[in-house]
């Protein structure tokens, strides 16, 4: 299974957010992390949405977590970015009958397997993989 890009974003938008002590710029995070800046735009709209960041506009504005980072599941922030959880054809309502149904094993290992990532980010918090020490080893870009 791999990540979307948004996902992968979100995540390290949110890292970086935990780590910093102020508000930090649209422009900053975009610059720090490498990403283009209508990417930036987008990711922190959507965790505003959801009520996880907080973006103010303006002079002493910027974004910062509004949710505490010992509160924040990677498992929630992956299902939010996340648009298909279907490993393989056979788990997409859409797709042909499989020649193996209904006594698939495959099919119900997949489901398994994703389950338990998807346990496993569950019981990962953001808090668990960044300390406010902790900030972006270099600059990208």
């Amino acid at each position: 299974m791999r990540l979307n890009r948004a996902t992968d974003f979100a995540i390290r938008v949110l890292m970086f957010l935990a780590a910093e002590d102020e508000p930090a710029s649209i422009d900053k995070i975009a610059d720090i992390l490498g990403l283009a800046k209508s990417n930036t735009m987008k990711i922190v709209a959507r965790l505003s949405t959801e009520g996880i960041v907080t973006a103010q506009r303006g002079r002493g504005g910027g974004v910062s977590l509004k949710t505490p980072a010992d509160k924040i599941s990677i498992g929630t922030i992956v299902r939010l970015f996340e648009t298909d959880f279907a490993i393989v054809d056979c788990f997409n309502p859409k797709a042909e009958t499989c020649a193996y149904e209904p006594r698939c094993a495959l099919k119900h290992k997949l489901n398994q397997a994703t389950q338990a990532f998807l346990t496993t980010l569950d019981e990962a918090l953001l808090s668990d993989i960044v300390s406010n020490s902790q900030k972006p080893i270099r600059q990208l870009g």
